[in-house]
């Protein structure tokens, strides 16, 4: 079996609608971003748009083929099955897979001199896992770990990975672990943060609170896919950049 490797990112050319916030924002030196607080850094609900059903349609397709290729277990639950694991979901979403070629996309994002290989990937709020595996077969970090608060989630995260590993025949070093955003640290190292809509605002801006000067220190970057509190965060002015591709409600944000 031919071992992991990197894959070039994807280039979405079928896509005519790349937001201009990327044409002003993606610099070779990201320290030479302004915090963006500007009115245009806004969510907007496409899901039930007619003219977005074909993209709709497309990326459930594509996860369709690749989770289905490694039998992989999807777990997806609401929050009243979460609660009954005696668990405060006040500020959560209910478990989904999102797209995984918005993984792709958000990769394409990255500035030109970004090199995954110095990062560890870190998927808060994983789930079932499925993203975090994904990113670990087509991109090379440093590391890969992801945390859920849910020990549910996380035990079908590891027999994903159990999974997906025999049917490579290859260890995969994913590392996942129950933890809650609230409350974790990130450790003193460049981090790519990646973020499926898990939960509210409240919980996001703490989770960056607790971990601002880690995230500022270590050049970290927040990759988030489905980015519903992007317009509060980046009133919050404590980031240092941000690039987004609205049309898919994608954003980086740099510290």
């Amino acid at each position: 079996m031919q071992s992991l490797k990197a894959l070039p990112p994807l280039h979405d050319s079928c896509e005519i609608g790349i937001s201009q916030e990327i044409e002003s924002q993606q610099v070779a030196s990201v320290t030479a971003m302004e915090p963006s607080c500007h009115p245009g850094l806004k969510f907007t609900p496409r899901w039930n748009d007619p003219e977005f059903q074909w993209r709709k349609e497309a990326n459930q397709y594509y996860n369709d083929q690749w989770i289905n290729r490694y039998n992989l277990h999807r777990d997806e639950r609401d929050l009243a099955r979460l609660n009954i694991e005696g668990m405060d979901v006040s500020d959560s979403q209910h478990f989904q897979i999102g797209w995984l070629r918005n993984i792709d996309r958000l990769i394409d994002m990255t500035p030109p001199k970004f090199n995954p290989f110095y990062f560890r990937l870190l998927d808060v709020g994983c789930g079932s896992g499925i993203s975090t595996i994904y990113f670990a077969e087509n991109y090379r970090f440093k590391t890969y770990s992801g945390f859920d608060f849910s020990e549910e989630l996380i035990s079908t995260s590891r027999k994903n990975l159990l999974q997906f590993s025999t049917l490579r025949q290859e260890q995969i070093p994913i590392t996942f672990f129950v933890d809650d955003a609230r409350s974790h640290k990130l450790i003193a190292q460049p981090s790519f943060v990646y973020m499926f809509n898990p939960f509210g605002f409240r919980t996001a801006d703490l989770f960056i609170r607790n971990n601002l000067q880690t995230l500022r220190s270590t050049g970290s970057i927040l990759a988030i896919a489905e980015d519903t509190w992007i317009t509060e965060l980046s009133a919050a002015g404590l980031h240092k950049g941000i690039i987004r591709k609205s049309s898919y409600n994608l954003s980086l944000v740099f510290y």
